[in-house]
């Protein structure tokens, strides 16, 4: 099993999951900074949905964001954890999605669990076309880099 981790798990993360899936891969995603499942109504972004739905057929609609210690009864079974962004970078995260009072990637180092980080553009707030093109960056890291 595979984890993908963004922001706050309505956008990167869902569809490197996905991608991931459909190709018969393990997988789950989850946030690390924000904690956003109310505003998304627990859902991905409708804009990726639609994305994921129109350009590649796969239908991301009902999947559920997660949150670090969502997920944590499956850390045990995880074998490659993929940053979609630089932690080292961030400056604040939510208390929602802290485990055990740590941010995910320092409670990751505490119990010795070995991450790669991956920088993908966060398309927060951005263009159509650029959400597009992160989209298909994402493909392209899945299909190409990670499971090649």
């Amino acid at each position: 099993m595979d984890l993908f981790v963004c922001w706050a798990n309505v956008w990167r993360s869902q569809v490197a999951e996905w991608f991931a899936k459909n190709i018969g891969k393990d997988v789950l995603s989850c946030a690390s900074v924000e904690a956003r499942k109310e505003k998304y109504n627990y859902k991905p972004e409708e804009v990726v949905t639609n994305i994921m739905r129109d350009k590649y057929n796969i239908n991301i609609e009902n999947q559920v964001v997660y949150y670090p210690n969502d997920i944590k009864k499956y850390l045990s079974k995880i074998e490659n954890i993929y940053f979609l962004f630089d932690p080292n970078k961030v400056d604040s995260i939510d208390k929602d999605v802290l485990i055990d009072w740590r941010n995910f990637w320092e409670y990751l180092d505490y119990i010795w669990k070995k991450y790669f980080i991956y920088e993908i553009e966060d398309p927060d707030k951005k263009d159509l076309w650029v959400i597009e093109s992160i989209v298909d960056e994402l493909n392209v890291l899945v299909n190409k880099k990670i499971y090649s």
